[in-house]
């Protein structure tokens, strides 16, 4: 696979207009535009993955809400829990990440992931080799479920609770005001059992995010807020850092979090 570099501000660069039509998303342009050239925000949110799930004990479920085609935020699961349900919009996003399940040879490439978790992990499984890795998560993702925040009914069995709620950045692709903001937020910790975790990436005042030739709209969550709509919510945050944004991006950062559901 051929990598680009990112393309800088996405208001500057000749791409469209700001769109919240998905139906152009395209998981490859996404996957080249963030994935393909390791940088800061990667370097951020691997650690805070990786300590977030050092302080989580074994479980038995997960759910990975919006992950849309990326697997990077599965990688430290994998040492944890015994099920992973990949619960996703669109299924397009679905299809990449079951074709690296199934080992496709067109599936995209996770490699240089697994070396850097496999560095970070090296004082609890010395011994994990990359493919041994890469077999493990797969053996863990054993669900793959349409998933639509803006529906009453989430997943398709709403009764359904899990013990680690994933979501990295998602929810502000999908709120459009801060009575949104609360709602969605409502319908990933009600996913969540009496205990269980929420471990949670969002960009940081946004405007947008570039995807080949378009520009996604993403709400401005500010962090405080989100903050506080979290612990009104039910939740006790555990972890919370700040994150660097790429050069030129179309947002202030980035903030992620570890939470554990009180009630």
């Amino acid at each position: 696979m051929t990598a680009k570099e990112p393309s800088g501000s996405a208001l500057t660069s000749g791409a469209t207009a700001v769109v919240n039509d998905y139906g152009l998303f395209r998981p490859l342009d996404y996957l080249l535009e963030y994935h393909s050239n390791w940088d800061a925000e990667d370097d951020f949110s691997s650690k805070f993955i990786h300590e977030s799930f050092q302080i989580i004990g074994p479980q038995e479920s997960m759910i990975d809400v919006g992950g849309g085609p990326t697997i990077y935020q599965l990688i430290s699961a994998r040492n944890k829990v015994k099920t992973i349900m990949c619960a996703e919009y669109l299924e397009s996003n679905r299809q990449a990440v079951d074709k690296w399940r199934r080992s496709e040879p067109d599936a995209f490439n996770w490699d240089t992931y697994f070396r850097h978790y496999q560095k970070l992990e090296s004082d609890i499984a010395p011994e994990a080799t990359i493919e041994e890795m890469k077999a493990n998560l797969r053996s863990k993702i054993t669900e793959f479920v349409l998933c639509d925040l803006n529906d009453i009914k989430t997943i398709p069995d709403p009764t359904r609770r899990f013990d680690i709620v994933s979501s990295h950045y998602c929810i502000e692709a999908i709120c459009q005001n801060d009575d949104d903001l609360v709602s969605k937020m409502s319908k990933l910790i009600n996913l969540m059992r009496p205990n269980g975790y929420l471990i949670m990436s969002s960009l940081k005042d946004a405007k947008c995010y570039q995807v080949g030739d378009f520009n996604f709209y993403a709400y401005p969550i500010n962090q405080d807020r989100s903050l506080e709509v979290i612990e009104q919510l039910g939740c006790k945050l555990l972890k919370v850092e700040t994150g660097p944004a790429a050069h030129d991006r179309n947002y202030g950062g980035t903030f992620s979090v570890l939470a554990q559901r009180t009630g």
